[in-house]
């Protein structure tokens, strides 16, 4: 009777941790995107207008090779790895965006420093509602750190866990961000997961790229589009903005974010 009660609590053990491994692997989403989709923001060759181009640059420190999201109890838990090393100049800047029905999370790294900031979607659309004592009752601030080719954020989740919008970009600028006041005047490269998120999405210039890919595919069955595309537009929880466009802001959300953090910073301090 003593083993059969012990096999039966071993049982129950295996049990639970095989249960607990399940609910940790369906609340884990993983994706991968394509290797060289960078883009290229600059001057036509006629030097009238700005326009996007496939980079012919190898750009390993902003191409993305994998993102994901997890949520474990209250915490969000986001990566981004890219192919090359994460930077920290002046000039680059990493930004995931996670929405939910409830908040909308923001992870950004730029200058060598990450910030995360989650807000609720509620309080902050009615601007007569928001007490500037009150705000950091309904935001938080988490992590955004980097190491070696990887970047991971981490915040505590403001209501549902469920992801409406998820996105993220990896962006180096030829000029110090901090000092550019019109992002459409400047030249830049960027990588954008999902591509439906970039702002060359249905451009001619995609179109025209798209048609090459698949012209120069020694696969009969590659249709030019990229891993994971059914997955990456056909689901609402891997990026998909339900048919509307998709809002891509540009570097001057990095200043903003970082001024945001601090103003919420100096004030939580203060209220102690």
């Amino acid at each position: 009777m003593k083993i059969l009660k012990q096999n039966m609590i071993i049982l129950l053990v295996v049990f639970i941790m095989t249960f607990l491994a399940i609910v940790n692997l369906v609340s884990a989403t993983d994706f991968e995107d394509t290797k060289g989709d960078i883009y290229h923001h600059k001057v036509s060759s006629d030097g009238t207008t700005w326009i996007y181009e496939k980079s012919t640059l190898e750009k390993n420190d902003l191409d993305i090779n994998k993102i994901s999201y997890s949520a474990s109890g209250t915490t969000l838990t986001v990566t981004i790895e890219i192919y090359g090393q994460i930077q920290s100049s002046n000039r680059h800047a990493y930004i995931f965006f996670y929405n939910t029905s409830d908040a909308t999370y923001v992870f950004t790294y730029s200058r060598g420093e990450g910030r995360a900031i989650g807000q609720d979607w509620d309080y902050f659309n009615d601007p007569d509602s928001i007490d500037i004592m009150e705000i950091m009752e309904h935001m938080k601030t988490g992590t955004f750190s980097a190491e070696g080719s990887q970047l991971t954020g981490s915040i505590e989740i403001i209501g549902s866990t469920e992801p409406e919008n998820v996105w993220c970009c990896a962006l180096e600028y030829n000029v110090d961000y901090s000092s550019v006041t019109d992002v459409s005047l400047v030249e830049w490269y960027g990588d954008y997961w999902p591509n439906n998120y970039a702002p060359w999405h249905g451009t001619e210039t995609e179109d025209n790229n798209q048609e090459e890919a698949e012209g120069e595919s020694e696969d009969p069955n590659d249709d030019g589009t990229q891993d994971g595309t059914e997955d990456q537009t056909g689901d609402s929880n891997s990026g998909e903005d339900n048919g509307s466009e998709p809002k891509t802001p540009g570097f001057e959300i990095i200043t903003l974010i970082s001024a945001i953090a601090l103003a919420f910073v100096l004030l939580k301090r203060k209220k102690k």
